[in-house]
């Protein structure tokens, strides 16, 4: 718990004890991407914890990507493993060198969303 709290101490208006997360708060995936470290199961939690420490932003993109694609905790783990964070939107590709600027940016980013 000491680790959940250091990795997310500076996140604002987080839910108090006794409120029901669910009716009161409910978020839509993305919508409050503060919130949605509470809407992944604890397990999946301690595994980015632990894999995180202290950088929250790579910890809020591991939980985003777990409520996007309904990652069970082995994917999560394999993607912990293989630093998806680091690797996203580094495939090697020749969209600069051959499109004009603006397309080469779009296509780069186009990949980003969908490296894997």
């Amino acid at each position: 718990m000491r680790s959940f709290y250091e990795l997310y101490s500076d996140i604002k208006n987080l839910p108090q004890s006794g409120e029901n997360l669910y009716n009161e708060i409910s978020p839509q995936v993305g919508e409050d991407l503060e919130l949605n470290i509470f809407l992944i199961p604890w397990g999946h939690n301690k595994l980015i914890i632990d894999k995180c420490k202290n950088n929250q932003k790579m910890a809020l993109f591991y939980v985003q990507k777990v409520l996007e694609n309904n990652w069970s905790r082995n994917v999560l783990l394999n993607f912990l493993d293989t630093n998806l964070y680091e690797r996203e939107g580094k495939a090697i590709t020749n969209f600069n060198r051959l499109l004009p600027d603006t397309q080469g940016e779009l296509a780069q980013a186009l990949t980003k969303a969908t490296l894997f």
